[in-house]
Formats: structure tokens, C-alpha cells, sequence
């Protein structure tokens, strides 16, 4: 195992690394031309595309994926519904730029919602073909198709924005991405609609249904503050506050989501060996929890050059929103390893529940931040539902996928925030010689940045915590 974990590793790694550099370059070009209106527009409407292509996934992927008794027959069928459930939530989607024309009374977002529709087709008919790569662990291919379309689409959004299309520049854009992928991997999964049998859905329907709840309400959770502040505070301010956000999740998209995307498929066999399990979380979330603290001590410190160098200047009403946030990109990343071990032990149902409870947090977390009246403020009550979810959802993994106390999880964090505490110190000493020597942002960034890794490795090195890390892989195979 320790092999396919390896592989599967690196290829994740080369999808999202690629991704990220080239998103993040595309990102630096159209924050340049498009205005935090124009952005605020889109991610107004993004949360719906997200949630459309979390009920076009309905769970599917991941249940083919985790289930071991699907036969080829079973997942055509599955496709055929898929494929079904894709075309009426397509035609379903512009209905959506009504009632947020009407919302936010203004005129735009249907025409915007009519062409996001064609993204949102496609969106549904790669799920079951994907899931047949993964389950497969053909990490390679998935991976590199990723950076194939996200190169496609990042050429038509750029030549589309210069053409001064406004805000369709990023939906032409995400068009060209879904539709490419769509193609390359239905290929590549030699798949086929199947007659429609109701007995195929049924051996996935519990599992499907419990995932579809949970990430539904997880999302909505994570992105009812960009709803509330397009409303209370307008276009220009989602921009700001979106793209703060947006910074706030790239640390787990690029470090936990690389294990996230691999986690499921390859531990699969080991769903009812708990000890294993539990050790190799303890080890995975010793590793990221330093990767995480130091992040969050770097973004805090570094906000306003991080902002400006990524964006300009234009968006430096980002800045206050995305220190604060920064104080819960560990739970970001940390909390995105927890799912995975309820999927892969089948207690999907307490996983539910869980989501529950925390979208009701976050939820009144977000209107108290709302009616502070800032976005500063509302950060600030955001992050510390973060926190308190994460805490609580500790407690459910510990005590139905481990069967220990919470405690014994906790406790694994004690150093980590010693890191990040000590971290944030270095940082602050270093901001003040560093600034003086280097006026460009970049230099600055990377100076601060070289210190915040090597002061972390030697922190790591001081506590004798190196073998327990690279013991991820050398255990695996056992």
C-alpha cells in the first residue's frame, strides 16, 4: 500500500501544485482587469454553481469509490441517472439568476445563471466518469487532465476578458474547463449509459445520501456570509471579502486536499482495522497541524503585502477580512481530514449529524457577524465558529471512527500551537528588518517565507517529531 499512497501522493501533488500556480497566475491577470464588482457578480452566484454540483454528485463518486459490492452493470445504470439528474439541474440553473436578480434587485445575474448553466451540465456528467478513474487509482491521468483544462481554460478567460466581457470572462472560462474534463475523462473510463435499474441505486443510496447531506450543508455553512454580504453590504464588498476567502482556502487545497484525494481509494481495505487507522491519523494530523500553524502565523503577519502583491492595490479592502480569517486556516486544513475517516469507516450517518450540528453553528456565528456591521467584525465571529465546529467535530470522530476520548486527539495539537505562536513572533522581529531591506513585495514575501519554513523544520527537528512524519509512508504497506 505504502507504494499506491506514494504514487498517488506525487500525481495529486502535480494536479493541484499545477492548478494553483496556474489559477493563481490567471487570477493575478484577471484581478487586474475585472473589478471587485465585476468578481463579487460571480462569487455571488458561485455558491449556487458549488451547491448545483454537489447535487449532481448527490454522492455518487464517492459511493462507487468506498463500496466494494458495485459491478460494471450497476455503475452504467448509476451513469444513465446521473446523466439525467445532470440535464434537469442544468435547465433548472437559470431560474436560480432570478430569484438572485430579485434578492439582490438588480438585473444581471440571469443572463450570467443562463450561461453557468452549460458548466453546471457538465459538472454532473464527469462525476460518475471521475469516479470510475479514482476508484481505479488511475491518479496520474485525473491529475493531469486537471492541468490540461485548467491551461484551456485559463486561455480562453484571459483572451475573454480583454475582449472586455466582464464577469462572462470567468464563466466562459469555467465553461471550457468542465467541458474539456468531461470529454478526456469520459474517454479514458470507457463508460456508458446502462438501462436504469433501481436495485443499483439502492446499494448506494444510504451511503450517497448521508455524503449529499453533509457536504450540502457544510457548504452552505462555509457560504451563507457571502449571500448575507452581497445583500447587507453589496457587490464591491463580496469582491473584497470573496477574495480574502479565497486566499484563506488555497493552503487547503494544495497541502490536506492532496491527502484528501487520495485517503479514500487507498485505505479503503483497511475500514474495520481501527488501530491502523487511528495511527495513521494521529501521524497525518501531527504533520499537517505544523504545516498549518506555521501558515497561519506567515498569512497573519503578512496580509497587506501577500494581498497587494496577488491583486494590487485596488483590493486593500481585502486585507483586514483576510488577516483575521488566517487565524482558522489550521482548522481548514485540519478539519478536511476529518470526513474522509467516517467515509472510509462507514459511519457516514454520524457524519450527517455532525454537519448538522455545525451548520447551526456557523450559521448563528455568521448572523451575530453580520449584524456587527463590518466585515472585519464578521470575520472575526467566523473564524471563531471555525474553531468551535472543529472542536466539536473532534469530539465525534473520536468518539464514533476511533471509540477514545477527544482529549487524546487535542493533545496531539499542543506543540503545533506552541509553532505557531513562536512562529508568529519570529515573524513579527523578521517584518521589521526584512521591510527595510527589501521594498518589493515579492523579495519580502519570499525572505519571510524562507524564514518561516526553516524556523518550523528546526522546531520540528528540536522535538523529535521528524520519524513520526515520515513514518506515513514507511507504515503504510503493512
Amino acid at each position: 500500500m505504502s507504494k499506491t499512497l506514494t504514487k498517488g501522493l506525487i500525481y495529486s501533488s502535480i494536479g493541484r501544485y499545477g492548478n494553483f500556480i496556474i489559477t493563481l497566475l490567471v487570477n493575478i491577470v484577471l484581478s487586474r482587469i475585472l473589478t471587485p464588482a465585476e468578481y463579487g457578480q460571480v462569487t455571488a452566484l458561485q455558491i449556487f454553481i458549488t451547491f448545483f454540483q454537489l447535487m449532481s454528485s448527490a454522492g455518487i463518486g464517492i459511493a462507487i469509490v468506498q463500496r466494494r459490492d458495485i459491478t460494471k452493470s450497476d455503475i452504467e445504470s448509476i451513469y444513465s441517472f446521473s446523466i439525467i439528474m445532470s440535464i434537469v439541474l442544468a435547465a433548472t440553473f437559470p431560474l436560480v439568476g432570478i430569484l438572485v436578480d430579485l434578492f439582490y434587485k438588480d438585473t444581471v445575474y440571469f443572463g450570467i445563471s443562463s450561461a453557468f448553466s452549460v458548466a453546471v451540465l457538465f459538472y454532473g456528467l464527469v462525476v460518475v466518469p471521475n469516479a470510475v478513474l479514482t476508484k481505479k487509482l488511475k491518479f496520474f491521468a485525473i491529475n493531469i487532465i486537471q492541468i490540461v483544462t485548467i491551461i484551456f481554460g485559463a486561455i480562453i478567460g484571459i483572451i475573454s476578458a480583454y475582449s472586455n466581457l466582464g464577469a462572462y470572462s470567468l464563466v466562459l472560462m469555467t465553461i471550457a474547463i468542465t467541458s474539456l474534463d468531461f470529454v478526456l475523462k469520459s474517454y479514458l473510463a470507457h463508460l456508458r449509459p446502462g438501462p436504469l435499474h433501481l436495485k443499483s441505486l439502492k446499494k448506494i443510496f444510504d451511503f450517497a445520501v448521508n455524503i449529499l447531506v453533509s457536504d450540502s450543508l457544510k457548504y452552505f455553512s462555509q457560504n451563507i456570509d457571502n449571500i448575507l454580504v452581497g445583500k447587507v453590504y453589496g457587490p464591491t464588498a463580496l469582491g473584497n471579502y470573496g477574495k480574502a476567502y479565497q486566499l484563506l482556502r488555497y493552503p487547503n487545497y494544495l497541502i490536506s486536499g492532496v491527502f484528501v484525494s487520495v485517503l479514500g481509494p487507498v485505505l479503503a481495505s483497511k475500514k474495520d482495522d481501527i488501530n491502523y487507522l487511528k495511527d495513521f491519523y494521529y501521524k497525518l494530523l501531527l504533520a499537517l497541524s505544523y504545516v498549518a500553524f506555521g501558515i497561519s502565523a506567515f498569512f497573519i503577519v503578512n496580509a497587506q503585502p501577500i494581498i497587494e502583491f496577488l491583486f494590487g492595490t485596488q483590493w486593500s479592502e481585502a486585507v483586514t477580512p483576510f488577516k483575521i480569517l488566517s487565524l482558522s486556516v489550521w482548522v481548514q486544513i485540519l478539519f478536511s481530514i476529518i470526513g474522509p475517516m467516517f467515509e472510509i469507516r462507514d459511519t457516514t450517518k454520524h457524519w450527517r449529524v455532525l454537519t448538522q450540528i455545525n451548520t447551526i453553528i456557523m450559521i448563528l456565528f455568521i448572523v451575530i457577524g453580520i449584524m456587527m456591521g463590518s466585515l472585519s467584525k464578521l470575520s472575526f465571529a467566523v473564524t471563531t465558529g471555525f474553531i468551535i465546529t472543529y472542536v466539536i467535530s473532534n469530539y465525534f470522530l473520536a468518539k464514533y471512527v476511533f471509540n477514545i476520548s477527544s482529549f487524546v486527539i487535542l493533545k496531539k495539537l499542543v506543540k503545533p500551537l506552541l509553532l505557531f505562536i513562536s512562529c508568529f513572533i519570529v515573524l513579527e522581529f523578521s517584518k521589521n528588518v526584512t521591510q527595510s531591506l527589501f521594498i518589493h513585495d515579492f523579495f519580502y514575501l519570499l525572505v519571510n517565507g524562507i524564514i518561516m519554513v526553516g524556523f518550523s523544520c528546526c522546531f520540528v527537528v528540536l522535538f523529535g517529531d521528524v520519524k513520526n512524519i515520515i513514518s506515513i509512508f514507511k507504515e503504510s504497506d503493512e
